[in-house]
């Protein structure tokens, strides 16, 4: 979202579709399907990456649109797995790694909000090397601007949001202790209770009882 390339002309029969993601869709694309990176990286301005439309293109178009504008459960799945889709037939089209150039281009060196993501990915099991990565940031960096914007340090700041998650979980849903703590990013129930324990005084079940769920 950081840089947008456009080329407009008039037509009569011209229709366009714009599809706008986050920096994070392109870094994850490139860390999923693309082996080897293209050793061509630079910081000069790109001019557009222009490619021909196929029907496969045209087809998974079509199928993004139909299932935005429908209510199916895994809509966004499969939105990105359609578009996962399209890149992937782009990459396949251009041997030269100018397009993976051009991509990583896209995504080089901008920093993604500290808050947005922390916000977003706070349950997930990443350690501090991999936040620091995914946010456009050394590990140095990252420890230095987290503690400017947080007060405290990465791993406080996660052991602490998701023990706050835990607790609505835990007074306001059925759901069992264990699905609980596997899902606000625990990797071990008796350590997650230990952890409740001693931030809200009760452990997971006894809070559970005192609830009235």
């Amino acid at each position: 979202r950081t840089h947008v390339n456009y080329i407009f002309e008039t037509s009569s029969d011209y229709e366009g579709v714009l599809f706008f993601f986050e920096n994070m869709f392109i870094t994850d694309f490139l860390e999923e399907h693309v082996i080897i990176h293209s050793k061509r990286e630079t910081k000069e301005e790109l001019p557009p990456f222009i490619f021909r439309v196929t029907p496969f293109i045209t087809h998974n178009i079509e199928e993004i649109v139909s299932v935005i504008n429908s209510k199916r459960e895994y809509r966004s799945c499969i939105v990105k797995f359609s578009l996962h889709q399209i890149l992937l037939q782009i990459l396949d089209r251009n041997k030269n790694n100018v397009y993976v150039a051009y991509l990583k281009y896209l995504v080089n060196n901008q920093k993604i909000n500290l808050s947005y993501y922390m916000e977003k990915n706070f349950t997930q099991a990443l350690n501090i090397e991999t936040l620091a990565k995914q946010t456009g940031r050394s590990l140095s960096t990252f420890k230095k601007e987290f503690k400017e914007e947080f007060k405290t340090t990465p791993m406080k700041w996660l052991i602490n949001r998701r023990l706050k998650y835990a607790n609505y979980l835990i007074t306001k849903t059925t759901r069992s202790v264990s699905d609980i703590a596997f899902h606000c990013g625990f990797e071990n129930v008796s350590h997650f209770s230990k952890t409740y324990k001693a931030k809200f005084g009760l452990s997971p079940i006894n809070e559970r009882n005192t609830s009235n769920i």
